[in-house]
């Protein structure tokens, strides 16, 4: 088990940063856009979930790596992912900042 962070501090970070999403979107060319906007609450509850699992499977000593991809992954599969303006981006809403609490933190791997 990690010690460098406590479950209330992965659940206020999760909690945090459960409220901003972000949007891909492609034009006609297929080029994509990526666009954050506030979450609404069913995506906040979601999203706070998988950050907040990910980060509790870290610091009980699961791999990082895979606790990170499958925060991601949760968020692609999930009701939520598509919405009028696009696909969630789950690399941007989950993944990004699970990699950056680690960090903070002076964990490895990141």
């Amino acid at each position: 088990m990690w010690d460098k962070y406590t479950e209330q501090e992965a659940h206020d970070y999760a909690h945090e940063k459960s409220g901003q999403v972000e949007i891909r979107s492609y034009d006609e060319r297929g080029n994509s856009n990526d666009a954050w906007r506030d979450s609404t609450p069913e995506e906040a509850t979601i999203i706070e979930t998988a950050i907040y699992a990910a980060l509790l499977a870290i610091r009980e000593g699961y791999n990082a790596d895979g606790a990170k991809a499958t925060a991601e992954f949760f968020i692609h599969t999930s009701p939520i992912c598509e919405t009028p303006e696009g696909r969630i981006n789950g690399y941007g809403t989950v993944y990004i900042p699970i990699c950056e609490f680690i960090a903070s933190k002076e964990m490895a791997p990141v």
